[in-house]
């Protein structure tokens, strides 16, 4: 969680730069547009009005009155209205292909920006975003186990500790030493009487005929208490 914090907490947002080719494609069509004229335009003019200056001396060396000179005018001036259509037709193409410089640089920035510095970034992004949801995940799993061993606990109040299992099987293999005990000391007596009487065999005998039953009962209790 911590790495990924920091992760996008230290993330710059990415700049880009628009490469030089296309500043210069763009720089050669914005000073194609700005110049209102077509290349060879005045030129164009010039020859125009040579051409009408020719045909003007030529009719009044040729003794032609004032109609040709007129009709010369007349002729110059649609040259020169030709030329200024043509010239305004050029820098109509000069605009488009200017336009078209234009959309091409964005194209082409928006498509170097996208896979040089905005993929990156959305990368480092996401990854830090997964870095703090896995921690989050790992963290609530965590504390939802410590919930449920505490809810255990809760449920069951009453069971018994480490401690008091281990003093309760002490207690069990206490019980179990003083029976066989008891037993041993019954059985000795029981040996001793018959040998020091001189009927030791009907003594014996009779005693355990009549402990039999006892015998028996204590026999079983001691089985059981082993099973504990």
């Amino acid at each position: 969680m911590i790495g990924g914090k920091n992760k996008i907490e230290n993330l710059e947002r990415p700049t880009y730069e628009i490469p030089n080719e296309v500043k210069q494609a763009l720089a050669i069509s914005r000073a194609n547009y700005a110049d209102p004229s077509m290349p060879g335009q005045d030129v164009m003019y010039d020859r125009n009005s040579l051409a009408a200056s020719n045909a003007a001396r030529a009719a009044i060396e040729g003794g032609g009155g004032i109609s040709s000179l007129a009709g010369i005018a007349a002729a110059e001036s649609q040259g020169a209205q030709n030329i200024g259509i043509a010239g305004a037709n050029f820098q109509n193409q000069q605009e488009l292909q200017y336009q078209g410089q234009l959309q091409n640089m964005a194209n082409y920035q928006d498509q170097a920006w996208q896979i040089n510095e905005f993929a990156p970034y959305t990368e480092s992004y996401n990854e830090g975003r997964e870095q703090i949801g896995a921690g989050q995940q790992n963290l609530f799993g965590a504390l939802g186990s410590i919930a449920k061993v505490g809810l255990g606990a809760m449920m069951m109040p009453d069971a018994p500790t480490v401690q008091e299992m281990g003093a309760q099987a002490a207690g069990d293999v206490g019980k179990t030493m003083m029976i066989n005990g008891m037993v041993q000391k019954m059985g000795g007596d029981f040996g001793a009487a018959a040998a020091q009487s001189t009927q030791g065999n009907n003594v014996f005998d009779g005693m355990s005929g009549q402990y039999a039953p006892f015998m028996q009962s204590l026999y079983r209790g001691y089985q059981a208490t082993k099973k504990m």
